[in-house]
């Protein structure tokens, strides 16, 4: 199978899963319960929701670890499990993933929850310790490329690259959010996070 990378330097366009969230509530998952809870407790869900996504044509499947870091899930009664759930997520994202060859799975780390200082409480230090424990478990269980997704902050999104890097060197992909204008909801341009 040919890895991510060549099959964008051959001009292949890829197409992701995406929705997590939203899907799984209309599947029937209760407002409150974070998606990650599904990875230990109801993996056949997320079995279910990534084999429609492969069956519909997509070539990427994104782990349910958007809110996996261990800071974001410290309220979570997973909380001491971080790192098993990212490895599990990757597990269930490549069981989905070879009903058709060619899908690969994509490590999903999405923003951590908590503002970095001097805006919030959150040290760079801290982010990047649990950003770097995801990257880790994501990297261990195998997956092909990493997904820092719908970040707000430049300096979040340089800490989770800088953490990825560190335990692997697969390629990775950013996107921001913007929910309204042409400035994230810390001010971000897009032209500054493409030149950043």
């Amino acid at each position: 199978m040919s890895t991510f990378l060549e099959r964008l330097t051959a001009g292949e366009t890829l197409v992701s899963d995406g929705a997590t969230g939203t899907n799984l509530h209309q599947m029937g998952l209760k407002m409150g319960i974070a998606p990650e809870d599904l990875v230990l407790e109801d993996p056949t869900l997320l079995l279910q929701l990534a084999g429609a996504f492969v069956e519909a044509g997509s070539d990427i499947i994104l782990t349910c670890t958007f809110g996996g870091s261990g800071l974001r899930m410290a309220d979570s009664k997973h909380a001491r499990r971080a790192p098993e759930v990212n490895r599990q997520a990757v597990a269930l994202a490549r069981q989905a993933a070879s009903a058709r060859p060619g899908v690969l799975v994509g490590g999903s780390i999405g923003p951590i929850g908590k503002l970095l200082k001097p805006y919030g409480p959150l040290a760079p230090e801290e982010a990047l310790l649990t950003l770097t424990e995801q990257a880790r478990a994501l990297a261990d269980g195998g997956v092909d490329l990493f997904v820092i997704e719908t970040q707000f902050a430049l300096e979040e999104a340089r800490l989770a690259v800088q953490a990825v890097q560190s335990q692997s060197e697969l390629p990775i992909v950013i996107s921001f959010s913007y929910d309204r204008g042409v400035r994230t909801m810390m001010g971000v341009k897009p032209s500054q996070v493409v030149a950043t």
